[in-house]
This record gives C-alpha cells, sequence and structure tokens, in this order.
C-alpha cells in the first residue's frame, strides 16, 4: 500500500513538510487491518520558504502528488500526478490579500 505524499520541487525553494489530514479507517478484502483512506474531497496543504533574493520575482515550482485508489476488493497502481506553477513572491513591505482563507485557514 502506498501512502498519499505531496512534495513541491524548485531550483529556488524548498517546502516545510506537508499537513495531512487525518483520514479514516477503510478495510479491504484480504487485508487484516483497515487501511487509513481519504474519500472524494481532501485538502493539502503545506508552507514554501523562499529565499529573500526572489522578492518581486517569480518563482517556478512543481507539485506531485502520488496515490494510490483503492476499493473494498483491490487496489490500483500507485499514480502521480504533477502541476508545474509559477508564483509571484511579494516585494519586502508589500501589502498582501489573502485567498481561498475557506480552504487554507489563515
Amino acid at each position: 500500500m502506498i501512502p498519499t505524499e505531496l512534495s513541491v520541487t524548485s531550483a529556488m525553494a524548498w517546502s516545510s513538510s506537508p499537513r495531512y489530514p487525518a483520514g479514516h479507517d477503510f478495510q479491504v478484502e484480504g487485508f487484516d487491518e483497515p487501511l487509513s483512506v481519504y474519500e472524494r474531497r481532501v485538502v493539502l496543504t503545506g508552507k514554501l520558504k523562499v529565499p529573500e533574493g526572489l522578492a518581486g520575482k517569480s518563482l517556478e515550482l512543481e507539485l506531485a502528488m502520488r496515490y494510490q485508489a483503492c476499493n473494498d476488493k483491490t487496489c490500483s497502481r500507485p499514480l502521480t500526478i504533477k502541476l508545474p506553477a509559477t508564483l509571484r513572491v511579494a516585494s519586502k513591505g508589500e501589502v498582501t490579500h489573502p485567498v481561498n482563507a475557506t480552504v487554507f485557514g489563515e
């Protein structure tokens, strides 16, 4: 069984450990112990640490999520979804405005 894993790669930044919400137990035929799973929608979060030299510039990065889909009888092979992104880094002292606070909180 492959656990869900979120990673971020960039030549200029690194990320802290992602935060994974608690899953719930799910019994798969043939396994003695239940698996901890997510169903439907799940939000994984984390923080990026960006070098000060990138202030006011753009940052190229790639998010990758590895996961394995299962039902009550079997599990599919693990898959990885990759999402390239370009983020604008705020300048020091620049006023920013939060977005998607209902998803990401503070």
